[in-house]
């Protein structure tokens, strides 16, 4: 059996342990009871990038800020980006409560208008390369009189530039086509002679349809031709003739098949007569 007096001190000691604990807890409970009680959460979000944020004169992020215990009452907030002012203002944060301030760009919408494309035109626009083929007759009128004559089908290439308006339906042809000459007959002369008619030309084009896979347009405009006969006829001299065509647009990659169907006039004068050809013609050629 131990004397009384250990057994004294022991149950004093397990007092002082216990009270200690008991000190502890409610230090630690009034300790987070303090930090719940007498703060608000201000969060300050941005769409600026690269913004600094300044809450009562102090740098207190960049682009976005939380802060989770600040004193409720009223807070002088800006915004700034670049050297320029997006945000100053005076918010205020109550207590236990959270004051989000959102500050957005007012730049974007602008931004978006200045570098935004402009509205493409529903025709392709391309530089095409072609080889044709016309099937043209002849008829020449000399001192009033027409007199019709056999012209062999003709072959030619050429080169042409086709260019939409942008946000319309319409655009415009313009190029020129080398026809090589073929066999023909004309008033006056004996035996067979050779006539090549070459033009340049202009066309106002206007969209028939369009989807992934076929764009279809219709054109009509103006020609001057050049007419060249072989010796000894040299005076013919060229005019000015009309044509139109539907022109199919066949996507390859990022380029296209351009096919046309057409009709076109032409027209010449001479020393002693004036001429003219008409008929239809195919053209076929890559669009880039």
């Amino acid at each position: 059996m131990r004397p009384p007096c250990e057994r004294g001190v022991k149950i004093k000691s397990n007092r002082f342990i216990l009270l200690g604990w008991v000190f502890i807890f409610i230090l630690a409970l009034s300790s987070s009871c303090l930090a719940d009680q007498g703060y608000g959460t201000l969060k300050v979000f941005t769409e600026i990038k690269g913004s600094s944020i300044y809450v009562d004169g102090e740098l207190a992020g960049h682009d976005t800020v939380i802060i989770k215990q600040i004193e409720p009452g009223t807070h002088y907030v800006k915004v700034e980006a670049s050297g320029k002012i997006y945000y100053d203002e005076v918010v205020t944060v109550v207590e236990n409560e959270t004051e989000t301030v959102l500050v957005k760009d007012p730049a974007p919408a602008a931004v978006v208008a200045a570098h935004a494309p402009a509205p493409a035109s529903v025709i392709t626009n391309y530089l095409n390369f072609f080889a044709n083929y016309s099937d043209l007759s002849l008829s020449e009128n000399v001192s009033g009189v027409n007199k019709n004559y056999g012209y062999d089908p003709a072959f030619g290439i050429g080169v042409e530039y086709n260019k939409g308006i942008a946000a319309t339906n319409f655009g415009a042809n313009m190029g020129i086509n080398y026809n090589f000459p073929s066999n023909v007959t004309l008033s006056g002369f004996s035996g067979g002679r050779s006539l090549g008619i070459s033009h340049i030309y202009f066309n106002l084009v206007s969209n028939a349809g369009k989807n992934d896979d076929l764009e279809m347009n219709f054109a009509i405009g103006l020609n001057y031709s050049f007419w060249a006969v072989s010796s000894p006829l040299s005076t013919i001299n060229g005019g000015v003739g009309y044509q139109g065509y539907y022109e199919f647009l066949i996507p390859s990659g990022n380029n296209y098949y351009s096919v046309k169907i057409g009709h076109a006039t032409f027209y010449s004068s001479s020393n002693t007569s004036t001429q003219s050809s008409s008929g239809l013609f195919l053209k076929g050629g890559f669009a880039y």
